[in-house]
């Protein structure tokens, strides 16, 4: 990070508050060598693929789920609510078929 040659990128993020007073900019150095290495990590994969790192493959469907949503089956992989309840025959009144 220190001393190599090139110009740097600096990323900036400001979050969305209800209070614009209390938004902090938060400021990300990117040297050229980490701009190569992100660019060599994504030129090639598409959206979904990219995306991966929120979602994981559904084992009983093979959907995908987001990884908030997620919940394990028996075996312990991930699945969907609905996916795991209509595998254990949850009743309908169960949240598990929201």
């Amino acid at each position: 990070m220190n001393g190599e040659e090139g110009q740097d990128w600096v990323l900036t993020y400001t979050p969305e508050k209800r209070d614009s007073d209390d938004r902090e900019k938060v400021l990300v150095r990117l040297t050229p060598r980490a701009l190569h290495e992100l660019y060599i990590e994504i030129k090639d994969l598409d959206v979904e693929t990219r995306q991966m790192g929120h979602r994981v493959e559904c084992d009983l469907c093979g959907g995908m789920v987001d990884l908030d949503r997620v919940i394990p089956n028996a075996r312990g992989e991930a699945c969907h609510k609905h996916c795991w309840a209509e595998y254990t025959g949850a009743p309908e009144w169960s949240s598990a078929h929201v």
